[in-house]
């Protein structure tokens, strides 16, 4: 589980304000191991339009997902594991 880096929380305050949902989201998918969604948030290069807007989307994907985001890439997540297991298990024959 990766923590939260300073500059990414510093962009991230007016949405946790404003938005707290979608600021949520983030928070889990930076633990989930995602956190490379939003290493150029830690710039001051990004706009707060464009954050917002990037949430938004992430907001419609989690919603559009029966059982939300996370739940679908812990599932894959799940599921790539086995595959690799599984893979590793035939190569050793």
């Amino acid at each position: 589980m990766a923590p939260l880096d300073e500059r990414l929380e510093a962009k991230l305050r007016t949405l946790a304000a404003d938005e707290p949902e979608q600021f949520e989201l983030i928070i889990k998918l930076v633990k989930l191991g995602h956190a490379h969604l939003f290493e150029q948030w830690k710039t001051g290069n990004v706009s707060p339009t464009a954050i917002r807007e990037f949430a938004a989307h992430l907001a419609e994907v989690d919603k559009a997902c029966p059982a939300g985001l996370c739940q679908y890439i812990k599932n894959a997540q799940k599921l790539l594991k086995g595959t690799s297991i599984l893979t590793t298990k035939l190569y050793m024959k």
